[in-house]
């Protein structure tokens, strides 16, 4: 008489092939998420150092005056910018616009990012926070956190 059905073996080599996949998977995604944080912390430094630079050819005022600083610096090969002067990683995260402001007390540079986790977000506050250029008193009251369920700003000294 023959029986339908699975043994013990059977069902015990499948669900530790599903386990192995689903470790497999969760890993994966970590290193990925670590790989997009790599790659905006350095996007943030290009910034950060193609704005130095561009302070010493033209003056604060002259930056203030800039919509979109990414933009300006795209413009002049201080960094890589898309035709809508952003910068787009992985998993929708782009850094959509900076600027530069003396409205708050001393100039700073504000960057507003787009797509960041909740939890993606305080990490790159936590980890940005150590730089010696973080803007950690500005007066502008949006720098250094999450607004909204999208956005993102950090805020730097010039």
């Amino acid at each position: 008489m023959k029986q339908n059905g699975f043994t013990l073996v059977e069902l015990g080599i499948v669900l530790s092939a599903m386990s192995v996949l689903t470790v497999s998977t969760m890993t994966y995604n970590g290193f990925r998420q670590a790989a997009v944080h790599t790659q905006v912390r350095k996007a943030l430094k290009d910034i950060r150092t193609g704005t130095a630079a561009s302070l010493t050819r033209i003056s604060i005022d002259d930056a203030v005056g800039h919509n979109n600083w990414l933009e300006y610096l795209g413009d002049n090969n201080f960094i890589a910018t898309d035709e809508t002067h952003s910068i787009t990683f992985a998993e929708n995260t782009n850094i959509i616009q900076a600027g530069i402001s003396t409205s708050y007390g001393p100039a700073f540079l504000a960057v507003l990012m787009s797509g960041l986790t909740d939890t993606a977000a305080e990490d790159l506050l936590n980890t940005e926070a150590k730089t010696s250029s973080y803007y950690e008193n500005a007066q502008f009251p949006l720098c250094n956190q999450k607004v909204g369920d999208q956005y993102t700003i950090l805020c730097y000294k010039l």
